[in-house]
């Protein structure tokens, strides 16, 4: 068997969803590429919340994920911004690393069954509208946040978790009429296959159905791309390709 030469092309892909019994038509702003199969690692956007400041802040000071920036903020008091059932997952996972927790419900309610919750990890709940997040100075002179409230009271933080929607970064999910999760994501099994015979899908763009969410994590995505890889040249070598 011949072995083909790999080329990575820098263009930005218009469409991909002309398909026929050979394949795949892919269109690009340099011309048209065939493909007998698809993989799709195109990922997810996250819409921050509205909040002012938070999209400054985000990557530093404000996060969304307790397992990738908790450690940062060991030891300080950590803000969780929102009402929604995340909160009391977070909480959970923060507890164990902050000195305190603060929930920001910014005019928001919590559920009976959240309140319950932060009531029994000692969390304080508040309830006032947030205006704006801003830049801090920690007194040991790490980075921080400021939460200024709607009547003007401050909240001093080591750090604020946030908690971002997600959606598809482009549109080939929906230009191939691929199923989604209620998670957003693209459906996909145990091998990175989608709905569609030919399209596979890896990263955090995918959702496997043995997870509760759609994995946002750098090795995972990578051990994603190479189990549909895989899956992908064995199906083309069951048809003598």
């Amino acid at each position: 068997m011949a072995v083909r030469d790999v080329e990575a092309v820098e263009v930005r892909v218009l469409d991909a969803d002309d398909r026929d019994a050979q394949g795949f038509e892919v269109r690009t702003t340099e011309g048209s590429v065939s493909a007998r199969r698809l993989l799709l690692a195109t990922g997810v956007v996250d819409d921050l919340p509205g909040t002012p400041g938070v999209a400054e802040l985000f990557g530093t000071v404000a996060a969304h994920c307790p397992y990738c920036h908790g450690h940062e903020f060991a030891g300080t008091r950590v803000g969780i911004l929102g009402a929604g059932q995340h909160i009391g997952h977070t909480a959970g996972l923060m507890a164990p690393v902050a000195s305190a927790l603060t929930v920001f419900a910014d005019g928001g309610e919590l559920t009976a069954d959240i309140a319950a919750v932060l009531e029994t990890r000692r969390v304080d709940v508040v309830t006032e509208p947030v205006v704006r997040v801003e830049p801090h100075t920690l007194d040991d002179g790490r980075p921080g946040a400021r939460v200024v409230l709607d009547g003007g009271t401050t909240v001093e933080l080591g750090g604020l978790m946030v908690a971002p929607k997600q959606r598809q970064a482009a549109p080939f999910a929906e230009q191939l009429g691929l199923e989604l999760r209620d998670s957003g994501s693209v459906a996909i099994d145990a091998f990175g296959r989608t709905s569609l015979p030919g399209v596979s899908a890896a990263g955090d763009l995918a959702h496997s159905a043995d997870f509760p969410m759609a994995v946002s994590s750098v090795l995972a995505a990578a051990a994603a791309g190479q189990i549909a890889a895989a899956a992908l040249g064995a199906d083309l070598l069951s048809l003598g390709r």
